[in-house]
């Protein structure tokens, strides 16, 4: 039968189909229903029928056939279909992937839980079905996959550690998973983004080498996740042609891709034989072809309202433009589209660089300090709040701020002229002068900073005095 056609089998009669185009399902999936009910089609065509709704966006005739299929008077319940083990499992794990899928996207905690809860009690009905099946570890490793990617609310500690743990929980059960099936390729995607997340980039990559050569028609989705290894891994060639290969290979364009091999662009070397001038007009040229490119994956894109990381770029080139308000309004976008904590973080950091553009402080500071608190390895609001306590001149807090930022990167360059400053500022004249000491001796490699020589030309004279 064609993939276009549900071919309902009449019972009792070999070989004979009843053929229901799925072009023109109707509107009321009822008489389709009793069709497959007298006939006693196979649960998989209940499921085929369920699925071919969702594909056409039908949401409400799609639940209908589900829980129709499932309910107490459906055919899941009945004498008949007992030995269908197989055909009842595809039943409770779609409807348990459906609710994985409302809980990622519920902005609501309170219908985030339920959802993840009915979920959880569909793979568990599976689980005593059959506790040996590939797919259902995959659907309980998605549901703790996106309660890791699940901002945490309440609590203004960081939090770290629940999420890690659903990670690693998300770990065990793909591989769980390949326990009972080495080849499940949606087991083995998830354990390269479980990998991926806990930065353990090499490793990833390889499984997302194994994926490719169980299935080298993979789709552009599988070969991204190969380009953000490469590109995680410093491999910039490598990841530059994986990008491409996607928007290659991608019927519609590709965000993800069009957006990284912008910042591919944005951040390219130019020749060492380049003079000077001609190197900078490299950097110009670039940086206006990787804008161009952000702007043209966001008109084109359908989803651009929804896409957070798209509308965090846009906010990002809207400050570079000035174009304060414009930037505020699409990072506000990026930060409800997703519950993703560090999308949300780069949003908040977004709208705290618009305000303190503007000299509003106080605002540029609270979203400064909530970016920070989500994604408490952010370092760059850290500085941003950092200048903001040194403005209320709270400097006990601005030092600690810029004392983060120079703990993970110490030849920090502007992180220690602002803790220099700062300690001079509050008094620790020894500490600021350390830190001057330090910056004068990296001038080696770039020219001469008066500022730097004038505050420590000034301390030296207040310590002579």
């Amino acid at each position: 039968a064609s993939s276009g056609i549900l071919a309902v089998p009449i019972h009792g009669a070999p070989d004979e189909y009843l053929e229901l185009p799925k072009e023109s399902l109707p509107d009321d999936p009822t008489d389709i229903m009793q069709i497959l009910a007298s006939e006693l089609a196979p649960l998989k065509l209940w499921l085929e029928l369920a699925v071919s709704y969702y594909q056409q966006g039908r949401m409400e005739q799609f639940i209908t056939v589900m829980e129709t299929s499932t309910g107490e008077d459906g055919p899941f319940f009945q004498d008949y279909y007992k030995p269908d083990r197989e055909g009842r499992i595809a039943l409770l794990n779609c409807l348990a992937a459906y609710n994985t899928q409302l809980a990622a996207r519920s902005k609501k905690t309170e219908k985030k839980s339920q959802h993840f809860a009915i979920a959880t009690e569909h793979y568990q009905k599976s689980d005593k079905i059959d506790p040996n099946i590939a797919l259902t570890w995959c659907g309980k490793g998605l549901i703790h996959m996106a309660k890791y990617a699940t901002p945490q609310s309440g609590s203004r500690a960081p939090g770290r550690g629940d999420q890690n743990e659903h990670l690693d929980k998300a770990g065990d059960m793909f591989s769980n998973a390949l326990a009972c099936d080495a080849s499940c390729i949606p087991a083995l995607l998830g354990k390269a983004a479980v990998l991926f997340n806990k930065r353990n980039y090499s490793q990833s990559l390889e499984v997302y080498k194994q994926v490719m050569l169980l299935n080298p028609a993979s789709p552009p989705p599988v070969r991204l996740g190969l380009a953000h290894c490469y590109a995680a891994l410093g491999r910039t060639a490598r990841a530059k042609k994986a990008f491409e290969r996607v928007l290659k290979l991608s019927e519609d364009n590709n965000v993800e891709a069009t957006v990284a091999l912008a910042i591919i662009k944005m951040n390219a070397d130019p020749d060492e034989s380049l003079n000077p001038i001609e190197k900078e007009r490299f950097r110009q040229e670039n940086i206006q072809q990787a804008v161009r490119m952000i702007w043209g994956a966001f008109k084109a894109s359908v989803d651009n309202q929804g896409n957070a990381m798209l509308l965090n770029h846009v906010a990002n080139h809207c400050i570079f433009r000035n174009e304060l308000e414009k930037a505020e309004e699409k990072a506000k976008e990026a930060y409800f589209s997703t519950g993703v904590k560090r999308m949300r973080a780069e949003s908040c950091y977004h709208i705290a660089r618009a305000h303190h553009i503007r000299e509003q402080f106080d605002q540029a500071q609270k979203y400064y300090d909530h970016a920070t608190f989500l994604w408490p390895d952010y370092l760059l609001p850290q500085y941003g709040l950092g200048q903001c306590y040194a403005h209320a001149k709270k400097w006990p807090e601005a030092i600690a701020c810029f004392d983060k930022i120079l703990k993970v990167h110490p030849a920090s360059y502007e992180a220690r002229k602002m803790m220099a400053c700062v300690c001079a500022r509050s008094g620790d004249a020894a500490k600021a002068q350390e830190h001057f000491r330090r910056l004068v001796d990296s001038e080696k490699e770039r020219r001469v900073d008066e500022e730097v020589w004038i505050e420590m030309a000034a301390l030296c004279e207040a310590a002579e005095a």
